[in-house]
């Protein structure tokens, strides 16, 4: 009787080890699985930012071709403006030139 007692104790021993075994087996698998998904929340973030700033960059890109379009725009339109002026300051010295042969025949040879 104390043989059967006595391994009785010892199969409870045993029993009870391995069911610590498997609790800390357990709780060492919550761990890992926690552990993934911290790592994952962390990469969804990090994912999610970068995707942010390539959005925020695409965004000042195509803001920044808008302003220098419309840079050039304006500058090709300030240079067809200053043609024009040009053209029309020759246009004007030519005609007081001739303003002035006209009023002044005494210089013009062929007003004699």
């Amino acid at each position: 009787l104390e043989q059967a007692a006595k391994d009785a104790e010892a199969a409870n021993t045993q029993a009870s080890s391995s069911a610590k075994a498997a609790v800390r087996a357990y709780w060492q698998k919550v761990a890992n699985y926690r552990t993934a998904f911290d790592r994952k929340a962390a990469a969804k973030e990090a994912s999610d930012l970068a995707q942010k700033e390539k959005l925020e960059a695409e965004f000042l890109h195509a803001a920044q071709s808008k302003a220098m379009a419309e840079a050039l725009q304006e500058q090709a339109e300030a240079h067809a403006l200053k043609v024009k002026v040009e053209s029309v300051q020759e246009y004007a010295a030519v005609f007081y030139e001739k303003l002035k042969e006209v009023r002044e025949p005494e210089g013009n040879d062929m007003m004699k």
